[in-house]
C-alpha cells in the first residue's frame, strides 16, 4: 500500500562498529566466521535458504540469529539490518521504550483532522494543486519524529511545500521554519523537486556540528545542463532554521548511508491511501511508519549506499553521462537485502543499463543489459531479463544472478509480429524451432506479472 521511497541520503563521518552476539567461540552472525558481519555473511546465508549451498555447524550455530532452532528469511533479515547499520544484532532498540510507536500513532490518528483535513484547507486558500502526502522525520534527532504532511504544487511557482508538526501529549503542535531570517508556518521547496528526494546529513566530526541539508535542481533552459542549489536544515527554539549553502557539503568527502521514507498519499480526488481505513487499520499503518524511523539508527554509516555514490560519481565523469537523460535507480533482485545498482546513461533504443552489485565494500560492474534505458528484472526469482524488441522482432535472454554473476537460463527468439505469413514465422527456445503454443507458454513462464522495468529513475 506505502510508496517506499528510497530517497533519504544521510552522510555522516562516523565509523560503523560489527556489534555482536557471541555464543562462545561463536559470534551470532558471522556465518563465515571472518571476525566480522558483512554482505559476505549475508550470501552465505541466502544460499543456504534457498538450497544453493547448506551450512554446517558453527555456520549453522551462528546463522540462527533469533534462536528458534532453524535458518530462515527471518535470520537473513537481522543480518542485512546490521550490516545496512539499521539495526545492530542483539539491540532489540532498548532506547525505544516499549509500546512508543502504539503512543505516537494514536496521537496522530485522534488528531488526523490537524493533518489531514487542515492541510486540505490550507491548501485551497493556497490556490495549491492536490497532492498530499505525509510522512515522519526525526528534524531534531530526539528519538521522536515529527510529522511532515503537504506535498501539493503552490501557486504557479511550482514550489512543494509541507507543514510539520512535534507529536506530543497535547496533540501536535505545527513547528515553524524559518527560511534565510523569514519566518513561515510551512517548509517550500522552490525548484521543482519532491521533499523526499535529495535530503542528507552530515556529522562534522572536527567541529561536532551535525545538520541536514537538502538539495533544490534547476535548468537554466530547456535542454541546459542543471544547476543545484544547498539548504542547511537546523533546529533552534523549537524551529526548523533552512539557511541557502554556497557549496554542496559532500564535497567534504563525508561518509554516506542511504535509508527508507514511506510517504502515505491522501486526499480527496486522489489515490488515498488512508481516509478510507477503519480506526484500527490507520492505528497499524501509522504505528508501522512510525516504527520504522524508530528502528533507524542514523548513526551508523551504510558502507553499500557510499561505494554506489562512488559508482554514480565516477559514471558522471565518463562520455556517457548526459545531465538531461542519464538516471538511475536500486533494486534488490537477489532478496539479499542490498541492493543492486543500475544506471540508465539515456532512453535511447540503443541504450543499455549499466549493472553494479556491492561485492562488501564497492559495487562491482556486472554487464549491461535491456534496451531504450531499462532492463526487465523478476526480483521473485533472481531473474535479469537483458534483449530487445523492434518491428516485430524480439529476443530474450533470461540470466539468473546469484549475487555475484549471472548464468543464462533461457533464452527466445520469434518474428511475430514481423510477417503475417505463417511460413514466414519462427519461434526459438535456445535457438532451436518450437511450435508456437510451445513457445509462448514457456515464455509465459519467465516473461510475466512478477517482471519490472528498472533504470530510468532518480536523477544525478
Amino acid at each position: 500500500m506505502l510508496k517506499k521511497i528510497l530517497s533519504t541520503v544521510l552522510a555522516l563521518t562516523l565509523t560503523a562498529g560489527s556489534a555482536a552476539i557471541s555464543a562462545a567461540a561463536i559470534t551470532i552472525g558471522d556465518v563465515n566466521d571472518d571476525g566480522s558481519i558483512n554482505v559476505a555473511d549475508i550470501s552465505k546465508l541466502a544460499a543456504h535458504i534457498k538450497g544453493v549451498r547448506s551450512l554446517e555447524g558453527d555456520e549453522l550455530t551462528a546463522s540462527d540469529v533469533n534462536g528458534d532452532g532453524k535458518i530462515s528469511v527471518t535470520d537473513l533479515s537481522a543480518v542485512a539490518g546490521h550490516v545496512k547499520g539499521i539495526k545492530d544484532l542483539g539491540n532489540s532498540n532498548t532506547d525505544v521504550p516499549a509500546g512508543k510507536a502504539d503512543e505516537l500513532a494514536k496521537i496522530v490518528v485522534d488528531n488526523e483532522s490537524v493533518w489531514l483535513d487542515g492541510i486540505n484547507d490550507k491548501q485551497s486558500s493556497m490556490y495549491g494543486m492536490g497532492s498530499n502526502e505525509m510522512s515522519f522525520f526525526d528534524f531534531d534527532l530526539d528519538g521522536t519524529p515529527e510529522l511532515v504532511s503537504g506535498g501539493f504544487w503552490l501557486g504557479t511557482h511550482g514550489a512543494n511545500s509541507f507543514f510539520i508538526y512535534k507529536i506530543t501529549d497535547n496533540g501536535l503542535e505545527p513547528v515553524s521554519v524559518e527560511r534565510n531570517g523569514y519566518e513561515n508556518e510551512y517548509l517550500s521547496r522552490w525548484r521543482y523537486v519532491d521533499f523526499n528526494s535529495d535530503l542528507y546529513y552530515l556529522y562534522d566530526e572536527d567541529s561536532s556540528e551535525h545538520y541536514y541539508y537538502y538539495i533544490d535542481h534547476d535548468y537554466i533552459d530547456m535542454g541546459a545542463p542543471e544547476q543545484s542549489f544547498y539548504s542547511k536544515i537546523s533546529v533552534s527554539d523549537g524551529k526548523i532554521i533552512i539557511d541557502e549553502m554556497e557549496a554542496d557539503p559532500r564535497a567534504q568527502g563525508l561518509e554516506s548511508r542511504l535509508i527508507e521514507m514511506d510517504f502515505l498519499k491522501f486526499g480527496e480526488d486522489l489515490e488515498d491511501e488512508y481516509t478510507g481505513l477503519s480506526y484500527d487499520e490507520k492505528l497499524d499503518l501509522i504505528k508501522d511508519m512510525i516504527q520504522k524511523q524508530l528502528d533507524t539508527d542514523v548513526t551508523k554509516p551504510d558502507h553499500s549506499y557510499e561505494a554506489r555514490l562512488k559508482a554514480l560519481t565516477e559514471f558522471r565523469t565518463t562520455d556517457e553521462y548526459d545531465y538531461n537523460y542519464s538516471k538511475y535507480e536500486l533494486c534488490d533482485i537477489n532478496g539479499d537485502d542490498i541492493p543492486e545498482l543500475f544506471i540508465s546513461p539515456a532512453d535511447f533504443h540503443v541504450s543499455k543499463v549499466k549493472v553494479y552489485f556491492f561485492n562488501g565494500s564497492e559495487y562491482e560492474y556486472l554487464g549491461d543489459y535491456g534496451e531504450s534505458g531499462c532492463v526487465l528484472v523478476d526480483p521473485e526469482n533472481s531473474y535479469i531479463i537483458t534483449g530487445w524488441m523492434g518491428q516485430g522482432y524480439n529476443s530474450r535472454t533470461v540470466l539468473k544472478f546469484d549475487g555475484q554473476s549471472v548464468e543464462t537460463v533461457i533464452s527466445f527468439s520469434d518474428n511475430d509480429g514481423a510477417t503475417d505469413k505463417e511460413n514466414e514465422k519462427y519461434f526459438k527456445i535456445d535457438d532451436e524451432e518450437v511450435t508456437r503454443d510451445e513457445y509462448y507458454e514457456k515464455y509465459s513462464m519467465y516473461i510475466n506479472d512478477n517482471v519490472i522495468s528498472v533504470g530510468p529513475k532518480d536523477s544525478f
